[in-house]
């Protein structure tokens, strides 16, 4: 009967004072006193992420040739060694879920590169060639490592005659005009003398096109050997290179 006493009591107080009543008992924990309450964790994920990057672009160094009286034709050495300059660029770039997604420029270095110094020959020196096929010759430059190759008048765009107005056959050459000046006489073990008589689209730099009238025909009888590399001799018109 004294609890539903007691319960009667209680439904008769107000709702609010009902509500103190209902609150958990605080527990004494030393001095303090604190509620048995579980704090909710707060956890914050951005997808941005910002990173500084640099960059590197490379300036090539420039060469300057300079002729030497004193050394021969064909002959260069370097005086003074080149470097290459740089352009150093450090960016802070914002990344998007690992994608970049900003960039921004900030600092600039640049290293200027140092100038390479070449020194050619200008000396023109004849030299004596002795030959299994053409004697005893004298030439002022010879040419290394250049690939020797051979035509007649039926190869793909060819005819019976050379770019200068002559007749193809046994004893012209096609060359590049710019390492070999045109009608310079020049020898080519395996061939034998040439001419510079014809130039050709597919003849660039060390490279030299002998010429026949019937490849089949002819080559067999010099003892030509096809395509390779050799070593060719300029017999004449001396000519000092230009840079």
């Amino acid at each position: 009967m004294q609890k539903l006493a007691g319960l009667a009591a209680l439904l008769t107080l107000p709702l609010t004072a009902q509500l103190v009543l209902n609150q958990p008992q605080p527990q004494i924990l030393g001095a303090q006193i604190a509620f048995a309450q579980n704090q909710p964790t707060v956890t914050t994920i951005t997808s941005f992420e910002q990173k500084e990057k640099t960059e590197t672009e490379v300036i090539p160094f420039p060469t300057e040739y300079v002729p030497d009286p004193d050394t021969e034709i064909g002959i260069e050495s370097i005086t003074t060694p080149g470097r290459e300059g740089a352009i150093h660029r450090t960016y802070l770039v914002t990344y998007w879920y690992g994608e970049e997604a900003e960039r921004q420029l900030i600092t600039t270095e640049q290293v200027n590169p140092k100038i390479e110094t070449v020194a050619y020959g200008t000396k023109v020196v004849w030299q004596d060639l002795s030959t299994p096929d053409a004697g005893k010759l004298a030439y002022w430059r010879k040419i290394d490592n250049v690939w020797a190759t051979s035509y007649d008048k039926s190869c793909l765009g060819c005819n019976e005659w050379t770019a200068l107005g002559t007749k193809l056959d046994y004893g012209t050459c096609a060359v590049d005009p710019k390492v070999i000046k045109l009608r310079t006489k020049i020898y080519v073990p395996g061939y034998g003398l040439c001419q510079a008589l014809d130039v050709g689209s597919g003849i660039n730099g060390n490279e030299i096109d002998v010429g026949f009238y019937d490849l089949h025909a002819q080559s067999s009888e010099v003892g030509w050997r096809g395509s390779h590399y050799t070593t060719i001799y300029l017999l004449d018109q001396p000519q000092v290179p230009t840079y």
